[in-house]
């Protein structure tokens, strides 16, 4: 057998591994980490309400007053409008979070990642999550806002709003793909940097395991 296929059976081999090693750490670990960033939900929920809180007293959506009145385990606000009066509305922190647990499974469960990477994986993407929290729970409440003040832009043949049209796509997209899929393209992103800059442990499985440079054939 030459050498060229015995390369090629060992990369196989490697691959496969690592793909059944990635399938059989991502279920429990989600259910790791699920329960456990759990007790940190609630101080992670004020965090992300009080930025949008003071986002939306800056920008005074639609001339309206909104006040969150608690952030956890559902996000509750009040909307104070000139014209349409007081309004209350509120959505599941947990709805809007569960993604982030999906992320530490997949950093726990991405093979050939070097300890010390991993960190830095995390301290890099949780400034990423934060983000899309505060801005997915923005657009939330304006979803819910334009609902009651602008309800003739559903029939949008006849009323046609690209704003209005723009946040109920982004709201439905969310929902059904979005938060699901954020994660995985997170990872994805931070795994191709991770090429790049050599943060893959490439030697070969036992090598890897046991911890001892890989030792060619004479």
């Amino acid at each position: 057998m030459s050498p060229l296929s015995l390369g090629s059976g060992s990369t196989m081999c490697i691959l496969r591994s690592a793909k059944w090693r990635f399938l059989l750490v991502l279920v429990p670990a989600f259910v790791a980490w699920t329960l456990l960033i759990g007790p940190l939900l609630p101080i992670y929920a004020r965090a992300v309400v009080l930025v949008a809180q003071q986002i939306l007293r800056e920008l005074r959506p639609h001339g309206a007053q909104i006040t969150f009145t608690r952030s956890y385990p559902d996000v509750k606000w009040q909307i104070s409008h000139p014209t349409q009066g007081t309004s209350d509305g509120s959505v599941s922190f947990r709805l809007l979070s569960y993604n982030l647990a999906l992320y530490l499974a997949l950093l726990t469960a991405i093979p050939r990642v070097r300890p010390a990477y991993r960190i830095i994986l995390l301290l890099t993407g949780l400034p990423l999550f934060l983000a899309f929290h505060m801005g997915d729970l923005l657009l939330t409440v304006e979803s819910k806002m334009l609902t009651g003040l602008q309800p003739q832009h559903y029939a949008f043949w006849r009323s046609f709003n690209l704003w209005f049209i723009a946040v109920k796509f982004y709201q439905s997209f969310s929902v059904m793909a979005l938060k699901q899929t954020f994660p995985f393209l997170v990872a994805l992103l931070q795994w191709h940097g991770l090429k790049k800059t050599g943060g893959l442990d490439t030697r070969p499985v036992a090598s890897a395991a046991s911890g001892k440079p890989s030792q060619s054939a004479s």
